[in-house]
């Protein structure tokens, strides 16, 4: 290390290396690129440089793996984790060029989870060319491994990335696919992801019996699994889809077991927005004071989960309320 310090000081010295944007980039001399590429022809032999690439890879697997899991962790904290967003933004270009490195060299082990982590932040980045592009590669370079879980899992993501492009036509088949997999291998965690992503798809579309289809097959697996969020999330779902249908009932008893789910978690937005609905119910039942008593408590939830707009809306709600 002190030696590799004292070169670079001297690189830096005569402006062989200058410090670049943004910071932490830096800038190298069109000379010492050639120098460098020079002496790798000289010094280093086929395997040499294959570990090479090997390191650079792995970095950027690893770091990309970290910067998501760290967003997602503040995420559900309410909070922002501004230097994993940062380097992601600022190193975007580059993920790219190692996937793209990755796919040359024939590494799945990198492709496919890079792939899955660079498309999830192009798609909170609504990039969505280059996210399709990165997902598209995904799917290519795992039909060439004989890998069904990794199959599995490119096609959901990019199912997924096209939901949340709200392209969701195009996302029901590949939500389809990957599901035939899933139940190939008997992945019963992607299957009943992939069935409530099928459900979602389908309501949006309007095809309301097809989603509580696929809901009420996520539900059990959900259950089975002890994945007492993703039944709660499944339950609300279910309830807001028997209300499009104008099943009263059916929505109000899932409604009530999201309820009791989310409150033993602890999910106080989760909630709040089940307290809602079950006032909207209520008023179209014409009971307005079980409606005032559910929104009510929404708005309790909501302040306790520091929302003031969400809030704000049920108090307008309550103030249209007979009195």
């Amino acid at each position: 290390m002190p030696r590799a310090r004292k070169l670079l000081r001297a690189l830096r010295d005569v402006h062989m290396v200058e410090p670049g944007k943004p910071r932490g980039w830096v800038r190298f001399h069109d000379l010492l690129r050639l120098f460098a590429e020079r002496r790798r022809h000289e010094e280093e032999d086929a395997a040499g440089v294959e570990d090479a690439v090997d390191r650079l890879l792995a970095h950027y697997r690893d770091a990309a793996r970290d910067a998501t899991g760290r967003i997602v962790a503040a995420a559900r904290a309410r909070r922002r984790d501004d230097a994993a967003e940062d380097w992601l933004d600022t190193e975007r270009l580059n993920l790219r060029s190692a996937l793209h490195l990755a796919q040359r060299h024939g590494r799945p082990a990198v492709v496919l989870p890079l792939a899955h982590d660079v498309s999830w932040f192009l798609r909170r980045q609504r990039d969505w060319d280059a996210g399709l592009e990165v997902c598209d590669m995904a799917v290519e370079f795992a039909h060439t491994v004989a890998d069904p879980a990794q199959q599995a899992l490119a096609l959901y993501d990019k199912g997924d990335f096209l939901k949340h492009k709200q392209d969701f036509d195009r996302a029901l088949p590949l939500f389809a696919e990957a599901l035939d997999r899933y139940r190939a291998f008997g992945d019963r965690t992607g299957e009943a992801r992939t069935l409530h992503s099928m459900g979602t798809a389908a309501r949006r579309l309007g095809r309301y019996a097809e989603a509580d289809g696929h809901y009420a097959a996520a539900l059990p697996l959900f259950r089975a699994l002890d994945d007492h969020q993703a039944t709660a999330h499944t339950l609300f779902n279910l309830a807001f889809t028997a209300r499009l249908r104008g099943s009263r009932v059916a929505a109000h008893d899932h409604y009530r077991s999201a309820l009791d789910l989310y409150h033993r978690l602890g999910n106080t937005v989760g909630r709040a927005r089940t307290l809602q609905h079950l006032g909207h119910l209520a008023t179209a039942a014409n009971r307005p004071a079980e409606a005032r008593s559910y929104w009510e408590g929404a708005r309790t939830a909501y302040e306790e989960a520091e929302l003031p707009l969400a809030a704000e809306e049920v108090t307008e709600l309550l103030a249209g309320l007979p009195a």
